[in-house]
């Protein structure tokens, strides 16, 4: 059996693919293998893939995706599996975790977490007779 994992990160290949090489040796029967897309192409060929049924098994995805993906039937609910899980997810802070769970079913699980700056241009700011963020902005407020 072949399972097949879609990501976008070139730079991640190698880890990727050590632990797939490591979940093969301990899973014989069963083989990962990793679908390499460019970040800009992703999202349009994962689009793609899943209208016409041959997205990969598992996939990467941005939580502002997730709602879309779950509602249209692409991703499975892994309620039960997270439940009968031994992993122990107690170090994963709910702020994390809640943006794949929707309408109490888990759809996904985070990786990793990214932190965000913004930087702006505080003279083109005054010349524009913007006024300078606050530390109460919103990602609303920046838009």
């Amino acid at each position: 059996m072949t399972i097949t994992y879609g990501l976008w990160a070139e730079e991640f290949r190698p880890a990727f693919q050590e632990a797939a090489d490591a979940f093969h040796a301990a899973n014989p029967d069963i083989t990962v293998e990793l679908q390499l897309t460019p970040f800009n192409d992703y999202f349009t060929k994962l689009t793609t893939e899943i209208s016409s049924n041959t997205a990969p098994d598992l996939f990467w995805l941005q939580n502002i995706h997730i709602n879309l993906y779950a509602k249209n039937g692409a991703l499975a609910d892994l309620t039960s599996y997270r439940e009968a899980s031994d992993v122990d997810l107690s170090g994963i802070p709910d702020s994390l975790m809640e943006p794949y769970i929707i309408d109490g079913k888990q759809y996904a699980m985070p990786w990793q977490a990214l932190p965000f700056g913004l930087y702006y241009n505080k003279a083109l700011f005054a010349a524009a007779g913007v006024a300078d963020p606050t530390n109460d902005w919103t990602w609303d407020d920046v838009a």
